[in-house]
């Protein structure tokens, strides 16, 4: 039935789908042309380096090492694979020429074999064993068996290593994002990138039906292996997102027999609303395992969480309103919530190798949560004299639960050649979220006494169905002589259905249905879309060029109002990657790219949300994507040592989406809505810094400075608006011993200048320590989120008729004690390096 209205609701166009089989056949007929064995000499020649890699001191065969073969006339790459699970290599197709060997793992030494000659005469050079030995320092007692780069870069994104954050552990991967260069976690989850929060959020490269905070709470940060961070994707990326896209990478065992982790923790918060040392109990718990299983041809692995926790937050408003220049009304308001919640998330799948070229994978998740959380909100309004208005106090209980599954399927055919492949990969996410809230209100006279206890008892219901179905075949063709060919297909539909009841004056003779606070609307959207990348490297040039075409069909239903919107648009996305090097570990970057931000359920419903009765907001079903250009210019240096990466970044944005509200002089209600207005300009310059300053203590930063301007409409009256702030993170690495390690992160957010006002800096230190025992089997972590509890949130706005301060705190400063035992080879062997979807980046494949 969904998957007949997801194909009904769009209709066949033939020109497009002509448009996207040639893209994709296109590089099949680029592949047949040419000679790609007739060297520049005028002669056949086939050159190979083979051999086997293994390891010093055990002579066991050391799998997936990078192996590269390096002309030593531009030190350009010649040519590179990853050893397989025998430890062995050949790299074929080398032209005549003085080459280097170099081979690289982590947790080795670099490998580098000098002056390999191939010619004419000798075309073959085969090294039966090379040996590499793993990179052991000795300081005292202190022993440093490996230590993972925090990052790497490639050519259209940059790879961020997680698993050393000690002070994650236990935590969620939300939890991973607060540490995670260039991104920022405010206090109401909302993730932002270089200070904007229109960012598309992937698991494992894939879109999900949950909100993405809501999904990040509920996997453990022992189950996130690399963040990937990528602010100008390549065409091969979906173009959604103002800031770009951050992908998120789990881990997936694949090791002969049977491994895993099991982990369990217990933490601990406060018991009342503001904390307080007096108020502190053990309230939270966790338990995770992730095992797998491979035998012959297959794999299987699975992996579950679940976790108890009760936070809290607390938040304060004050609002002045004034008339012409006189004050009138003065509003005080305070809220405390207690938020205990229940959560388990299970997978399984199964990889298969069906035969040498072809490969089949099949998962599936399930995602459970349950939330009771409890507020009261007091309100206490008087005039511009301090006499007395009204004084009120509205408790909410809730009752939430979300459900969550989503399959997919993943079948890759490699054919003859390095990196030549053809990928189908089939995804199906569907979620409900059923949230039940119970309303009372007391009211006081000025004496402070109830005189009309649980004058309101309301009931509201708000239910949401959500859907998203993918479908994209992608391949890949690098060849020796013509580069790398790109092309692919997808389509994506999505189904959200929102509806809200509200019961009135519940538990008496006059209980109705609010029919002006009854509302429903559905959104639904299908986007196909084609692209194509070519890819190739001059001397010290590599370049990535590629084009998206899309065409979105959109359809919005406000049932309340019976009214349908339907709208469609067709659009092209270019990218463009360049990178120079310099020398090797050293080099310049430049890259642009086109985005898209599509307007959501809410900013597109037209029907006013009652919810809060002095806060209405109403969406705008005719506002339009804002549209974004996207450059970059960047330096790095990397080396074992010391890596740093300095970058200029500029974004032009059109069709801007602006919150506009409005304040009756009379009731006090704000309205909110969204409106398309002028353009915006945004600006900055990042840091990041990598380095080891003893063989005990390695560091490494980030630092961000951006600029916001919001151009003048005349049209809605909107002023200019410029902001402009900064985000400092630090950390310090300490290796204890060979068995412990300690590890302090400081962040700090400047202050922020926002549409209608300034919102106040912040700033927080974590710690964390970690010991191994039992042959590095177990480990025992230790954190404390906030030692000095200074994370809160507060904003001054002052617009027109209106003054305010609005305060926010949550509970933030937490300590975490986890377990973990690993079985059989456990986490600690490094899985084979595969593309995640990047569309290119290191070697380009080549």
């Amino acid at each position: 039935m969904l998957i007949q209205e997801l194909v009904n609701f769009v209709p066949v166009k033939k020109h497009l789908f002509s448009i996207l089989l040639s893209m994709l056949i296109l590089p099949l007929i680029s592949k047949a042309q040419g000679d790609p064995v007739n060297t520049p000499s005028g002669f056949l020649f086939e050159g190979t380096v083979s051999g086997s890699v293994i390891d010093s001191v055990s002579k066991q065969p050391v799998e997936y090492a990078a192996v590269s073969i390096i002309s030593m006339k531009d030190s350009s790459v010649a040519g590179g694979m990853v050893t397989d699970e025998t430890g062995k290599f050949k790299i074929e197709k080398l032209k005549p020429g003085k080459y280097v060997l170099r081979i690289k793992y982590i947790g080795y030494n670099e490998k580098l074999i000098r002056d390999i000659i191939l010619s004419q005469a000798s075309p073959v050079k085969n090294f039966d064993q090379v040996a590499i030995s793993q990179a052991t320092q000795n300081l005292n007692e202190v022993e440093i068996t490996h230590y993972t780069e925090v990052m790497e870069a490639n050519l259209d994104k940059r790879v961020i290593n997680v698993e050393k954050d000690l002070t994650s552990v236990g935590g969620t991967a939300l939890d991973v994002m607060k540490n995670v260069p260039s991104v920022q976690v405010d206090v109401d989850n909302t993730i932002s990138l270089r200070g904007n929060s229109s960012v598309r959020i992937l698991i494992d490269g894939r879109l999900t039906t949950m909100d993405a905070a809501t999904l990040l709470q509920q996997i453990p940060a022992s189950m996130v292996k690399q963040v990937e961070v990528i602010t100008n994707p390549s065409a091969k990326y979906d173009p959604d997102g103002v800031s770009g896209i951050i992908n998120i990478i789990t881990k997936k065992e694949k090791k002969p027999g049977y491994n895993g982790v099991v982990s369990a923790g217990m933490g601990s918060g406060s018991t009342q609303p503001g904390g307080g040392i007096e108020n502190f109990t053990v309230n939270k718990y966790n338990f995770s395992t992730s095992m797998n299983y491979q035998a012959g041809k297959f794999n299987f692995f699975g992996s579950y969480d679940g976790r108890y926790g009760r936070r809290w937050n607390e938040g304060s408003t004050y609002r002045e309103l004034y008339y012409g220049d006189s004050l009138y009304d003065v509003l005080d308001q305070y809220s405390g919530k207690m938020r205990p919640s229940w959560n388990h998330t299970g997978k399984l799948g199964f990889d298969v190798a069906v035969s040498d070229k072809n490969m089949l994978t099949v998962s599936g998740n399930i995602r459970d949560e349950k939330g009771t959380p409890e507020e009261s909100i007091d309100y206490d309004q008087r005039d511009g004299q301090n006499a007395f208005i009204s004084h009120y106090i509205r408790n909410n209980r809730e009752n939430n639960h979300e459900r969550g599954y989503d399959a997919s399927l993943n079948f890759k055919h490699l054919f003859e050649g390095k990196g030549h492949e053809l990928v189908f990969d089939g995804f199906y996410s569907h979620s409900t979220v059923n949230e039940k809230t119970i309303i009372k209100e007391s009211y006081f006279n000025q004496q402070g006494d109830v005189y009309s206890s649980d004058s309101i008892h309301e009931e509201i219901t708000e239910l949401f169905d959500r859907h998203v179905i993918t479908a994209q075949l992608d391949y890949v063709n690098p060849t020796e002589k013509h580069g790398r060919f790109e092309a692919g297909l997808k389509y994506m539909g999505r189904i959200n259905n929102q509806s809200i009841n509200v019961l009135s004056n519940v538990g008496t003779d006059y209980m109705y249905e609010d029919l002006n606070r009854t509302n429903g609307f559905n959104y639904n959207d299908a986007i196909l879309s084609a692209y194509g990348i070519y890819a190739n490297a001059f001397k010290k040039f590599k370049y990535q060029a590629g084009l998206r075409f899309e065409q979105a069909l959109t359809h919005s239903y406000q049932v309340t109002l019976d009214k349908t919107y339907d709208r469609d648009f067709y659009n092209f996305f270019p990218s463009l990657h360049v990178k120079y090097a310099v020398k090797e570990g050293s080099e310049f970057s430049l890259s642009y790219s086109r985005r898209i931000n599509r307007p959501g359920n809410g900013q597109l419903n037209p029907y006013p949300d009652y919810s809060d009765k002095l806060n209405y907001r109403m969406g705008n079903p005719y506002l339009k994507p804002e549209y974004i250009g996207s450059y970059e210019l960047s330096y790095g240096k990397f080396s074992r040592q010391l890596s740093y990466t300095a970058t200029a970044f500029y974004r032009h944005t059109v069709n801007n989406f602006y919150r506009l509200k409005v304040v009756d002089p009379v009731s006090g209600i704000s309205i909110v809505s969204f409106s398309n207005v002028s353009e915006s300009h945004s600006s900055g310059l990042e840091f990041t810094y990598n380095q080891a300053l003893a063989k005990w203590l390695r560091v490494n930063g980030n630092a961000s400075v951006f600029y916001y301007l919001l151009e003048a409409d005349e049209v809605y009256n909107t002023p200019r608006n410029e902001n402009i702030s900064y985000t400092i993170r630090g950390t310090a690495n300490f290796t204890l011993s060979k068995n412990m390690d300690f590890q302090l992160t400081g962040n700090y957010r400047a202050p922020q200048v926002v549409p209608q006002g300034v919102m106040m800096p912040m700033w927080n230190i974590d710690l964390g320590f970690k010991v191994d025992f039992w042959n590095k089997k177990g480990s025992l972590n230790f954190k404390v989120s906030d030692i000095f509890n200074t994370q809160r949130f507060r904003i001054d706005a002052a617009f027109a008729n209106y003054y305010s301060e609005i305060y926010h705190k949550w509970e933030s400063r937490t300590a975490n004690l986890t377990f973990t035992y690993k079985i059989g080879q456990g986490a600690e062997k490094r899985e084979k390096p595969r593309d995640t979807g990047g569309g290119g980046g290191g070697d380009m494949g080549m």
